[in-house]
């Protein structure tokens, strides 16, 4: 319950009925309040009486749950150098398989030095030091280090006089003959 705000909390209207030209009341009239009966009180509009009103967050339930959402991007920095001696290109390389020469999985790894290809010992210091001064506003989680040797096969042979090459490469055996003379013979595609 809450007052009246039309007869502030008395019960009662006063009304005037005669009034004197300096301002004083003659007689005064009390008549009950039509919005509150009488009382002085009435029912509150919001809690309608209750003395309560219901959460909107958790409907009354009495159980509120709160969270924090929190978002993790995990990132892959991939890198690599392929030691490749033919015309071979390297995309061709990057995408087969092969044998798996050196493998380390450690949250640091460390440069390989004892490779029998010194070039292979020189691209990982280098690939090491570069991914290490590269991501340095990241947390590194994880690093592997891997060397793979793909078979690589030129094949060398002549063509109405002419000497031209081929290359089968990867577990695969993939065929790269960009200068093939006869690029769709029998309804065969040499790539």
């Amino acid at each position: 319950m809450c007052v009246c705000t039309y007869c502030n909390g008395s019960g009662h209207l006063f009304h005037n009925q005669n009034t004197s030209h300096h301002g004083n009341n003659h007689h005064n009239q009390h008549t009950p309040c039509s919005w509150c009966d009488g009382n002085g009180r009435k029912r509150c509009g919001v809690c309608i009486g209750h003395g309560q009103v219901p959460c909107p967050l958790c409907t009354a339930t009495g159980q509120l749950k709160c969270f924090i959402r929190l978002t993790i991007t995990w990132t892959n920095h991939p890198v690599d150098h392929i030691v490749e001696r033919t015309t071979l290109p390297d995309e061709l390389v990057r995408n087969v398989t092969g044998q798996i020469a050196f493998e380390e999985e450690l949250p640091r790894v460390w440069p390989i030095n004892h490779f029998s290809d010194h070039t292979v010992n020189t691209a990982s210091r280098q690939l090491v030091e570069r991914h290490n001064n590269q991501f340095v506003n990241e947390r590194i989680l994880l690093q592997r280090h891997k060397v793979r040797i793909i078979p690589v096969s030129e094949v060398i042979y002549t063509f109405e006089q002419q000497d031209r090459n081929f290359y089968v490469y990867g577990y695969e055996q993939k065929v790269h003959a960009p200068d093939y003379p006869q690029q769709y013979c029998c309804g065969c595609a040499i790539l």
